[in-house]
């Protein structure tokens, strides 16, 4: 009868400690993540636009 008078959702409870061990475990990876795709999207996305580009000599400069 003891457990028809428990507080909804009292069998978590102890269970909740573990919810910081796998955001510490997540975080990391999640950063981790962010920072291979952001690089390798910059990498990516310079080697395309400067492969159309092309160095001309400004109007105000002469061409020697």
């Amino acid at each position: 009868m003891a457990a028809q008078n428990a507080a909804p959702g009292a069998r978590w409870v102890p269970l909740l400690s573990f919810g910081t061990l796998v955001t510490a475990a997540v975080v990391p990876l999640a950063a981790g993540v962010y920072l291979v795709t952001t690089t390798a999207w910059t990498a990516v996305e310079r080697a395309v636009l400067s492969r159309g580009a092309r160095v001309t000599p400004d109007a105000g400069e002469s061409s020697r």
